[in-house]
């Protein structure tokens, strides 16, 4: 089995083929969704094994800080609803397209 990653950076290409629509494979979008449901909730997981991340998780935890200075509480809640956007747009963002950076 491969490791499970995002579909960032695999085009979607439809091409009409013996009468049948070719796309991203099964095998990409299950990839794309164990990365997702492996991450999902578990930043720090994603920062130890992938660090290629850690900026963006970094920023989003000040930034959620700095929102909610008066309570660590509210700030993990609004941390990890950033982060849990954030990581299925980047899951699926060559999916989404515009959609995902539209919301950002």
């Amino acid at each position: 089995m491969t490791k499970p990653e995002p579909l960032k950076g695999k085009r979607f290409v439809a091409v009409l083929r013996n009468g049948n629509w070719e796309g991203y494979s099964v095998e990409d979008i299950k990839s794309a969704v164990e990365w997702f449901l492996k991450y999902k909730d578990r930043p720090e997981l994603l920062v130890k094994e992938q660090p290629i991340y850690k900026k963006e998780v970094d920023e989003m935890w000040y930034k959620a800080k700095e929102k909610r200075s008066y309570s660590t509480h509210s700030a993990k809640e609004d941390f990890l609803k950033a982060y849990n956007e954030w990581l299925f747009k980047t899951a699926f963002e060559d999916v989404m397209g515009d959609d995902a950076k539209r919301n950002d």
